[in-house]
């Protein structure tokens, strides 16, 4: 349960402090990193700092309260997995996902939505690469992040060169001294 999880962040979050080894600048908790960027949005604050610091044992992981804090943090720090409520102020995790899934850059980006409400339409779920209801087992959240960091490839940017870009010549054909 929640609760559960909430007495063992707080535990965390008192036994790491007095050594040091949690660092926390612009929204950022960082213990150690597997390369992978996780960004946690969620307007109940002591939520959001819970799954933070317990994923900051492996992710180098950033917050945001709102929708629109959000898409500030994608732009700079471009995360390898968003983790986002549904209902907050502002921009909802709905509304974020949509805006996600309509740029480019973002439109790979793997999605998990929290809510305490009803699951959303179908084919908003399709959206995202998971729903998981409140409250949660944080251990199987853990799992899931997991899986999805491991199944998920970086997508390389694609270079476009102009048609009239490459030359052959007779010295690129093969067979040619």
């Amino acid at each position: 349960m929640l609760s559960k999880a909430l007495e063992v962040s707080s535990k965390f979050a008192m036994s790491e402090a007095g050594s040091g080894t949690v660092e926390r600048k612009l929204g950022c908790v960082k213990l150690m990193s597997t390369g992978a960027v996780i960004l946690v949005v969620d307007d109940e604050e002591s939520l959001c700092d819970l799954i933070a610091e317990i994923l900051a044992e492996h992710y180098e992981v950033f917050k945001a309260f709102n929708g629109k804090e959000a898409l500030e943090v994608v732009k700079k720090r471009h995360p390898s997995l968003v983790i986002s409520d549904i209902m907050m102020p502002y921009m909802t995790g709905l509304e974020l996902l949509k805006e996600l899934r309509g740029k480019p850059e973002t439109r790979h980006t793997p999605v998990i939505l929290l809510s305490a409400a009803a699951p959303p339409p179908q084919e908003v779920v399709r959206e995202a690469q998971a729903f998981v209801s409140k409250p949660f087992e944080i251990d199987a959240l853990e799992a899931l992040v997991a899986a999805i960091i491991k199944q998920s490839k970086p997508v390389q940017p694609q270079i476009t060169l102009p048609f009239n870009a490459i030359t052959a010549t007779t010295l690129d054909a093969p067979g040619q001294p």
